[in-house]
């Protein structure tokens, strides 16, 4: 077995132990609702919000969050296309269309939640660990919920930390 296929393995029963059955309907619900926080409408309406009715401070922060957030998004995507990693057998029916966004690796709800914890908690450092701790437990509620494996959500937590810290650097010139 090479490294890759045992990596592989590991990742996939990491992620089996890590998976909520069927049968907890009140955990699954509480999953659910937080593997549903990394939405990008959601982050949408939360940034405009920011834009609209914020001041200064708070409206370069949306517009670096979103920066990171479409740029996690378009990275994401590539990354999907590249790597074409199946989703888990059996992920949550009813709740994705495999049609519509049928790769899994990486998880583009926690790279949208660890960009958005990164810029977060470098404008805000008392607030830093709980963004953090936040982006993880979406993480690990897409694999509790079955629809990604360990190592999709590792690497969309990778992929957003990374992407923020490009964008908090003033890599691109954004005010803020």
């Amino acid at each position: 077995m090479s490294l890759w296929q045992a990596a592989a393995a590991l990742d996939r029963r990491i992620s089996r132990r890590l998976r909520i059955p069927e049968g907890r309907r009140g955990l699954r619900l509480a999953a659910l609702v937080v593997a549903h926080l990394g939405d990008s409408p959601l982050w949408a309406a939360i940034l405009v919000g920011a834009y609209a009715w914020g001041g200064a401070s708070l409206r370069a922060l949306a517009v670096r969050t979103a920066a990171a957030i479409l740029t996690v998004g378009i990275l994401g995507g590539v990354a999907k296309r590249i790597v074409r990693r199946p989703r888990p057998d059996g992920y949550a029916p009813g709740l994705y269309s495999r049609t519509m966004d049928r790769y899994s690796f990486p998880s583009g709800h926690a790279a949208r939640m660890a960009a958005v914890a990164a810029v977060v908690g470098a404008a805000y450092p008392d607030f830093a660990v709980a963004a953090a701790a936040c982006a993880v437990v979406v993480a690990v509620a897409r694999v509790a919920l079955g629809v990604h494996y360990a190592g999709d959500a590792l690497g969309g937590l990778l992929l957003g930390t990374l992407v923020a810290a490009a964008w908090v650097a003033g890599v691109h010139g954004l005010p803020g």
